[in-house]
């Protein structure tokens, strides 16, 4: 009988580690590919809202001489093209990390203890965001 409510005992507190470690690690992932998701979408947002803006300023740069190695017409067309599938991939790509933060959050119990290694503060934040929901 001891030994049985001592295995018990343990399977609970392995799988709340588990479920912490499995927070954290999934935490920590989201915050590494979502911060240059952002910060790729910021970049390429700003460029295509004033992408027009600047073809036409360099056009009117070459009208009046002051380049002095043109640009073809289908390299710049390609340009806008880039940025215009830089922001569209990006946005994909956070919906993606999105819906798997969500199924984080919906799948794995809030362990009840806060992650004993490395980035504690980060899974404590997480822990009291998730809590106010």
């Amino acid at each position: 009988m001891k030994s049985s409510i001592r295995d018990e005992t343990t399977t609970e507190t392995t799988n709340d580690e588990t479920y912490t470690r499995l927070w954290h690690v999934s935490a920590q992932f989201v915050h590494d590919i979502r911060t240059p998701l952002l910060c790729n979408l910021a970049g390429g947002s700003v460029a295509q809202r004033h992408w027009s803006g600047l073809r036409e300023a360099y056009e009117l740069a070459v009208e009046h001489g002051l380049v002095e190695r043109q640009l073809s017409p289908r390299l710049l067309d390609d340009l806008g093209g880039v940025i215009d599938d830089l922001v569209k991939e990006t946005e994909v790509g956070r919906a993606l990390v999105e819906r798997y933060w969500k199924e984080v959050q919906n799948t794995l119990p809030i362990p009840e203890q806060p992650w004993k290694g490395n980035g504690g503060l980060a899974f404590r934040e997480i822990r009291g965001e998730l809590e106010g929901r």
